[in-house]
């Protein structure tokens, strides 16, 4: 994610006046703050087949509906907010904004799907919903997603086949985004705090790993392959917005899920992975701790979470135990957070 343009989506979406406004920052949003492009424009037609192609092309800021006879593809298929249906009882606080893109300006095919959880006005959601359970389902035709980010605690599965059409349903909740302050700001504080949801779901495209889905609460990069692991670099202010945690300090989490063909990268078996060969660190200020983490089989893959992570910008490193990582172990268990360090500043050791 790029830090800069999250962050001015943040304020962008509190400026908003018109619904039309909002959904057109929120479809820019989830393309700049998570996938790092430019959208353009181009509307996206509903072909009379049962699993048309997508239309090629340019991007579109087409809203994806709700799915009916007809219009049974690239649409949306079910809304839950805490176990009740959103689609047929609908509520100002919440909706979904659903469309197709592509990933990158020299991209010519549809090759990209982006989501959005937003409020009726196209702003960040409240902070009551922060601790609800959101099921989200859209069919996505001939797009089948081999690869994701999503912003918030989200898991991403596929469903479907070429014939039939790929439907993606993302479970999970809303992330608290803490915001940098600008120049002149303690880059340590948090100067705004509003609860984000979205991502990016993509074909086989150049940058992305095919097999490896990550959501997080904070800005991240995907995971980078560096000397024999998967690597992801993590950015938060240090403090949050007073009020906003418990113990004033900003909290996020970071989840993976990774194929078995990218967990054979790490030259690790599923069987391996799971045992507690797969070993899971941070590192700040270039002290390396087993990281908060679960490693569990989900969905016929490795599913990693870190449910509760604290900053400045911890480093964090998915490897293989043996060969390459901490040698410690995290099946089915969580460690405890290191120390905060003493140093003042970003990346000075405070976690």
């Amino acid at each position: 994610m790029d830090v800069t343009r999250f962050d001015t989506l943040t304020r962008s979406l509190a400026r908003r006046t018109s619904r039309r406004q909002a959904l057109r920052t929120g479809s820019g949003f989830v393309a700049a703050a998570l996938a790092g492009s430019t959208l353009q424009r181009r509307t996206v037609l509903a072909a009379p087949a049962p699993v048309p192609e997508p239309v090629p092309g340019r991007n579109s800021t087409e809203e994806w509906p709700v799915c009916s006879a007809e219009r049974p593809d690239y649409c949306i298929s079910r809304f839950e907010v805490g176990g009740v249906d959103r689609l047929t009882n609908p509520t100002p606080e919440i909706r979904p904004f659903v469309a197709a893109s592509i990933n990158s300006m020299l991209d010519t095919q549809i090759n990209r799907v982006d989501w959005l959880l937003i409020d009726d006005r196209g702003r960040p959601l409240d902070q009551s919903l922060l601790d609800q359970d959101v099921l989200l389902t859209f069919r996505t035709g001939r797009l089948n997603i081999k690869s994701g980010a999503s912003f918030g605690r989200f898991f991403v599965s596929m469903a479907g086949s070429a014939e039939a059409g790929w439907e993606a349903t993302v479970t999970g909740k809303p992330g608290l985004r803490q915001t940098f302050g600008g120049p002149g700001y303690d880059p340590e504080y948090a100067v705004r705090a509003d609860v984000l949801s979205g991502g990016v779901l993509l074909i086989a495209t150049a940058g992305y790993t095919e097999g490896l889905f990550f959501s997080s609460s904070v800005p991240s990069g995907a995971p980078d392959w560096r000397d024999g692991g998967w690597t992801g670099q993590l950015t938060a202010p240090h403090y949050a917005v007073p009020g906003t945690t418990s113990d004033g300090l900003t909290h996020g989490n970071y989840s993976a899920w990774m194929s078995p063909q990218c967990v054979a990268t790490m030259g690790l078996s599923m069987e391996q992975a799971l045992a507690g060969q797969l070993a899971v660190t941070r590192t700040d200020a270039g002290v390396t701790t087993p990281a908060p983490a679960t490693v569990t089989e989900r969905a016929g893959g490795v599913y990693i979470d870190i449910p509760d992570l604290t900053f400045s910008s911890p480093i964090l490193r998915f490897a293989n135990a043996v060969t390459r990582g901490s040698g410690e172990s995290n099946r089915g268990k969580k460690h405890k957070k290191g120390r905060k360090g003493k140093g003042k500043g970003k990346g000075k050791g405070r976690k």
